[in-house]
């Protein structure tokens, strides 16, 4: 899976599901930034439900991710880096 198409299932996860204002939504912007309630274990719970679900694997998302710091690119990253190891 390329670049573009990791991040655009990763901007649509967070667009559809998240409420996250599509004009307020920044790469670099910490995720608790982007929709408060990121900052709830429910939320994130979700969040990475949907990630296994949209990329087919098994990604850590509560164990590596802080949401009051951590970026959408942090994400991308680690989902990328989960890819390549799986190959």
């Amino acid at each position: 899976m390329v670049e573009k198409e990791i991040r655009e299932k990763l901007e649509s996860i967070l667009l559809n599901n998240f409420e996250v204002n599509p004009l307020l939504f920044d790469w670099n912007v910490p995720l608790a930034d982007l929709q408060q309630k990121f900052g709830l274990l429910g939320y994130l719970v979700f969040f990475e439900q949907l990630i296994n679900e949209s990329f087919e694997g098994k990604f850590h998302i509560l164990e590596n991710i802080i949401a009051a710091i951590h970026t959408p690119n942090d994400v991308y990253q680690l989902i990328q880096k989960e890819l390549i190891t799986n190959l």
